[in-house]
């Protein structure tokens, strides 16, 4: 049997499935950003109804959790109560 390492889930992961407002869009979160350069930690929300960005330009410090056509960062700031 093999045993896994326990790991703690990242603190963004708790967003997921959150909706968020992008200039008045609501759209759902499906990722973060692990870029630490940012200064300010991202959300990565499903922008496939939207002009969003490809799949093909996610960086690999970008983590996802449900595949889209389409993405934009957003702050935690836009996240809807």
């Amino acid at each position: 049997m093999e045993k896994f390492e326990k790991r703690e889930a990242h603190p963004m992961a708790k967003y997921i499935g959150r909706l968020a407002n992008f200039y008045g869009e609501k759209l759902e979160v499906v990722g973060y950003s692990r870029n630490e350069l940012t200064g300010e930690p991202l959300l990565i929300v499903d922008a496939s109804q939207t002009d969003g960005w490809p799949a093909s330009e996610l960086m690999p410090f970008d983590v996802v959790f449900k595949n889209c056509e389409k993405y934009y960062y957003v702050y935690t700031d836009n996240l809807i109560n």
